[in-house]
């Protein structure tokens, strides 16, 4: 599927398509300002992914290094619909700063489905 890059709040489109590229199912995001009080799921930059189950710990320590320190990654699992949840979260100074525009790299837009540049 296809992902409109810049649709996503300014804050945290590096961070999804850095995800995406390392074949993370991002499926909510936001970057704690860029909306409305009443439209924030959190008021910190997030990235939630689907992730399989059965690989909930090696999946929440994949991602922890992809992300760096700066980012606090969390994991969950529901035993009625056999679901399970990524969140990343970031706190701290630079935590309502979006980011500039991020320019992806050519696999990254190969990744996306997308051509270069477009």
């Amino acid at each position: 599927m296809s992902l409109d890059v810049s649709a996503l709040d300014p804050g945290v489109r590096d961070t999804v398509t850095l995800l995406r590229a390392h074949g993370f199912d991002t499926t909510d995001s936001g970057d704690g300002v860029s909306k409305p009080p009443e439209q924030r799921v959190f008021n910190v930059p997030h990235v939630a992914c689907r992730i399989d189950p059965a690989r909930l710990i090696e999946e929440a320590k994949r991602a922890q290094s992809v992300l760096g320190s700066a980012w606090r990654v969390e994991v969950s699992y529901c035993s009625t619909d056999e679901q399970a949840v990524l969140i990343a979260t970031r706190e701290g100074e630079d935590a309502e700063a979006p980011s500039a525009p991020h320019q992806p790299t050519e696999a990254e837009w190969q990744d996306l489905g997308r051509p270069e540049g477009e």
